[in-house]
């Protein structure tokens, strides 16, 4: 378990983590919370002939009380910020990875 302060602005706040799955450095799958969604996160990493491949995929379920906001900010404002997000962990990941320091 552990928690963590982020989030796609303007919706920041603390959520709460546990791992479910832990194979370094191959895979690992993490379940959160916060005060409006439930999140899966997993990712996987797989050797390739010139590399390492990233896979990551996270589920977003809004709480009951969040549908309808979800609704409306998700085709405004969330889908870009969040892809943003993803690809911000992406290329920490690609750091990590490639052996720099994350950023």
């Amino acid at each position: 378990m552990y928690r963590e302060y982020g989030g796609v602005p303007p919706f920041k706040g603390e959520s709460r983590w546990e791992v479910l799955h832990f194979d370094p450095p191959r895979r690992q799958v993490h379940r959160g919370t916060d005060v409006a969604m439930r999140f899966l996160l997993e990712i996987t990493l797989e050797p390739v002939e010139d590399g390492t491949r990233l896979y990551q995929t996270l589920d977003l379920t809004p709480k009951w009380f969040a549908w309808p906001l979800s609704l409306a900010m998700w085709p405004l404002v969330m889908k870009r910020r969040g892809f943003a997000a993803l690809r911000a962990t992406q290329a920490n990941a690609k750091r990590l990875l490639e052996g720099g320091s994350a950023g």
